[in-house]
């Protein structure tokens, strides 16, 4: 029953869309995402302290469908819904804009990639970990937002809703305060074969215990800097950030990586930052235009009061192009969680392949 309302939810919402088709043209589309993988977890990453090994098969929660929209020259639009991975069983908008071109530059309002995130997402290509892309390891990552965003041709400037979700102080009375939205700023530029990208993002809010009257103010930002070159049938890319208490920029910078945020000892009443830095390095051969090799590897970590958390990824992968709009891509890689204190968190191997429709 669950899944037939969201069904009729998703007809209803494309048949009132096509209703307004006179007077917007809508260009409809949509990707199947599915994956067959095997995980292979060592003893140090379960609390049994025995090994464990998991499949994953099923619909990755990257499958979209949804629609460009153009009312005129200047008017444009895209919405995007997200199908959830297996057990979730919904829909989630992935991006719902509108953007007007005023000549000089473009106007962006509503959802759609935090500038830390693109374009730095096309620089890996990784389906293990659910189309992973590196964007856990060694890569910042911060999701899609709700923003205004202006864009004058490389240039990009964004002010974006501020995360506040990932609270330091500690209690049922803990307050927090935004006076500014998050601010992002990045630069894309080719040259011939050579793409360079540089992006900027920074926030600031304050936490508060109102009982103890005890207040931090947290500050966050990150840099990252990507070059990537075709010669000929090879690509290679790589990039490098920084910054400082990422956890606090978004919901996505941290997952898994051991990128982390600001920590907080309530003996003291002491704000320790959190520094990160991490890189990734890809590249890749066409072999033909339906068999593309490619190798990645990332590396993250924190250091927070003296004390290190890093990890890495790296994975090997071929992607085959059985037909148009049908790519298998079987990969095989490995995620070490490296160690804290000298104390070995252990690692992940899986293999297995992604199978894409796109339609």
């Amino acid at each position: 029953m669950k899944k037939l309302l969201i069904l009729l939810s998703a007809t209803a919402m494309i048949c009132a869309f096509s209703f307004t088709a006179a007077a917007s043209d809508f260009d409809f589309y949509g990707s199947l995402r599915f994956q067959t993988f095997s995980e292979d977890f060592s003893k140090e990453t379960q609390d049994t302290g025995k090994s464990d090994t998991d499949t994953k098969w099923g619909t990755i929660g990257t499958s979209r469908i949804g629609s460009k929209i153009k009312l005129s020259e200047n008017i444009t639009g895209l919405f995007e819904l997200a199908v959830e991975a297996v057990g979730n069983d919904a829909l989630s908008v992935r991006h719902f804009y509108g953007e007007y071109d005023f000549g000089l530059g473009k106007i962006l309002i509503g959802q759609t990639w935090h500038p830390v995130g693109i374009p730095f997402g096309a620089y890996s290509h990784q389906v293990g970990l659910n189309d992973g892309g590196l964007l856990n390891y060694g890569l910042f990552y911060s999701g899609r937002d709700e923003m205004i965003k202006l864009t004058f041709g490389g240039f990009q400037l964004a002010f974006i809703e501020p995360h506040t979700s990932s609270t330091v102080i500690s209690g049922s009375d803990m307050n927090t305060d935004t006076s500014l939205p998050q601010i992002a700023a990045g630069y894309s530029v080719k040259y011939e074969n050579i793409t360079l990208d540089a992006v900027g993002a920074y926030q600031t809010y304050e936490e508060n215990n109102e009982s103890s009257g005890r207040t931090h103010d947290i500050d966050s930002y990150v840099f990252k800097l990507g070059a990537k070159g075709e010669f000929g049938p090879f690509m290679l890319g790589a990039t490098y950030g920084w910054g400082e208490n990422v956890m606090q920029m978004g919901s996505g910078a941290c997952i898994g990586g051991g990128f982390q945020g600001a920590e907080y000892v309530e003996a003291s009443d002491t704000l320790l930052d959190a520094d990160s830095k991490g890189f990734t390095i890809v590249s890749a051969f066409k072999a033909t235009d339906r068999l593309v090799f490619e190798a990645g590897y990332g590396y993250n970590e924190t250091e927070v009061a003296g004390v290190d958390n890093d990890a890495a990824a790296y994975y090997l992968q071929a992607a085959i192009t059985v037909a148009d709009g049908f790519v298998v891509t079987p990969e095989i890689g490995r995620i070490d969680y490296g160690d804290v204190e000298g104390i070995d968190e252990g690692d992940m191997t899986y293999f297995g392949a992604k199978w894409q429709i796109n339609f």
